[in-house]
């Protein structure tokens, strides 16, 4: 197992995420069953997704490149040097740590988190267990929720971090209070993974991996029906770019993987 699950799995992690769905069992009692349901949601149909520009799949899928994050892309120039991203890192994961992540996010809905790129991959979340934690939410987010936290190695308290086994204990610490009389089971997705326009105001639970994700990791491309293109002579694109996205899905397929619209 990588640090980041190691850290997961420690007993203090555990308890104190089984304290935090203990908890939504005692005060929603008498919506325990819709509860449960939304659980098994999560564990039978949630999976892995990171959302991504057509030139990134294009890269990891035709050109065999692998997932490359902000410290890689930065060490390349292409990256900017981003104060927030490495102090948050810190608090994650101390000072190398988070240098091998990769981020992702527990989804079940189609398009999964169209702010980061309109292209969805999704990995199995079962064959990277050993690489793959959960962690409650935008690690942005949650430090601004939390503000008295000190911002040095490590410093997020137990309770909200998760292994892919005990995923369905983490949404439900996180998001059963949100479950009403009235939820039913297709309300699951939204419930799970709210995703807006703006990045800072999508709400999910995030994957953290520590493995470079080649195409190998794969198992289905999802792309939106409706391509959008660039202004400067948007036909010429829109013609490149459609030929360019069947290319792409004609190898996903002969990889024997999904590619799929939604």
């Amino acid at each position: 197992m990588t640090p980041n699950v190691v850290a997961a799995a420690a007993p203090e992690e555990i308890n104190a995420l089984h304290e935090r769905y203990e908890h939504v069992e005692k005060i929603c009692a008498q919506l325990w069953q819709i509860i449960l349901d939304f659980q098994r949601h999560v564990e039978e149909m949630a999976c892995i997704t990171i959302n991504l520009a057509f030139e990134t799949v294009n890269r990891i899928v035709a050109q065999h490149e692998f997932y490359k994050n902000y410290y890689e892309l930065y060490s390349e120039g292409i990256k900017k040097f981003d104060r927030d991203r490495e102090i948050t890192d810190v608090c994650l994961f101390g000072e190398e740590r988070g240098k091998s992540i990769r981020y992702g996010a527990l989804c079940s809905r189609p398009s999964g988190l169209r702010s980061y790129g309109e292209f969805c991959i999704v990995l199995d979340g079962a064959a990277l267990q050993e690489y793959a934690s959960l962690f409650e939410e935008n690690p942005f987010i949650f430090l601004k929720k939390h503000p008295y936290l000190p911002k040095q190695e490590p410093c997020i308290p137990p309770g909200y971090r998760a292994t892919w086994q005990n995923r369905g204990k983490l949404a439900v610490a996180k998001l059963g209070e949100r479950i009403t009389e009235s939820t039913q089971p297709c309300d699951f997705p939204d419930i799970l993974t709210h995703s807006a326009s703006d990045k800072m105001e999508d709400d999910f639970i995030e994957v953290h991996i520590s493995k470079q994700i080649i195409r190998d990791d794969i198992v289905e491309v999802r792309a939106p029906k409706k391509l959008t293109f660039g202004k400067v002579d948007p036909q010429r694109q829109a013609k490149l770019a459609k030929k360019d996205v069947l290319r792409v899905s004609k190898m996903i397929s002969k990889l024997g993987k999904k590619w799929t619209t939604y």
